[in-house]
């Protein structure tokens, strides 16, 4: 990692304290109540609660059974049942801007809470570019085949097909989901060149994925899957938290700010994971011996099978003569490896 990053996050962490304790100092003076007494019909107040209750009490109870049983890391590093308390992630700019960057005359259709069958040119769809602020976004399989999609809240979501690409992008005013949710249906087994999804700070249930190439970037926000099979998977956290199964793909590439993620994966050439303040655990197919690494670690902890390396002086490099690589980088943070 560069050294101008390292500068950064280590800032970063120090800005973090300080702003953590002027907020207990603020508590203790009875800050809190004074922001009670602003009055619980006002916007600030709405907004708080929003802020606070986003996750917990719209559609993280749906993915519960689904994470049971991935093992501690997931409740040992932040309990996703609160996960997005006090967050308040900014959706301008956010996403791709092949989605963003739209000719509304007369492609935008407005997503209403109806199901409606999405109109599929000759060719079919081959690349979705979806973008989607604080709402969950759920991709299904259709059960007669086509595609389609709809809606639950308020939220306003807009696509269009066009040679073969579709464009799904929404509620980036929206800085908490309050209920919004985004069903889109897919037929079994469809396979795209080229699948690329941003969530800012919602959920976003992949479901069952097939593309040579996905991109994911996950703001503040949750990801996870049932299955994934793609030649790259390239998956890029801020501060939210990814959790991935099933993945089987030629390459990841993953960069985490302060985020977390899990992936079981069985990956059958190359791994790049460059982590700052979050952690990362890998449940990699095969064993350790089946790649060769390279580890860079600063102030936190890379664990690679049963060994550990941290506060390295300088890269450190185990030559298994195979035919896979890992690259695992980290700033702060925590990255750990392990087979099945």
């Amino acid at each position: 990692m560069k050294k101008f990053t390292k500068i950064c996050l280590i800032t970063a962490l120090i800005l973090i304290l300080v702003g953590g304790t002027i907020c207990v100092i603020g508590v203790v003076s009875g800050g809190w109540k004074q922001v009670d007494e602003i009055g619980g019909n006002s916007s600030w107040s709405k907004m708080l609660y929003g802020v606070s209750h986003a996750y917990t009490g719209n559609y993280f109870d749906d993915i519960e059974e689904w994470a049971d049983g991935k093992g501690d890391w997931i409740s040992d590093s932040t309990e996703y049942e609160n996960y997005g308390d006090g967050w308040d992630f900014d959706m301008e700019g956010w996403g791709f801007d092949d989605a963003q960057n739209w000719d509304y005359d007369g492609k935008g259709i407005a997503v209403g809470s109806d199901y409606s069958q999405i109109t599929v040119g000759e060719s079919g769809i081959k690349t979705m570019y979806i973008s989607i602020g604080g709402a969950a976004l759920y991709i299904k399989e259709a059960q007669d085949g086509n595609f389609g999609i709809q809606k639950e809240g308020m939220g306003i979501y807009e696509y269009y097909e066009e040679d073969g690409v579709l464009h799904l992008i929404g509620n980036y005013k929206n800085r908490v989901n309050d209920g919004e949710k985004v069903y889109l249906y897919i037929p079994e087994g469809a396979q795209f060149e080229k699948v690329a999804i941003a969530e800012g700070a919602g959920l976003a249930d992949l479901g069952e994925l097939d593309a040579d190439e996905i991109e994911l970037q996950i703001g503040a926000g949750m990801a996870t899957s049932d299955k994934i099979n793609c030649s790259s998977l390239k998956v890029d956290i801020g501060a939210g938290k990814v959790i991935l199964g099933g993945v089987k793909a030629q390459e990841l590439d993953m960069n985490v700010g302060v985020g977390h993620a899990y992936l079981e994966a069985d990956i059958t050439k190359e791994i790049n994971v460059d982590c700052g303040l979050g952690a990362v655990e890998l449940v990699l197919s095969g064993s350790e011996k089946d790649y060769n690494y390279k580890a860079s670690c600063d102030a936190g902890s890379i664990n690679i099978g049963d060994k550990i390396y941290g506060a390295l002086s300088s890269d450190a490099f185990i030559d298994n003569d195979a035919e896979k690589d890992c690259s695992l980088e980290c700033a702060m943070g925590n990255i750990k490896v392990s087979f099945e």
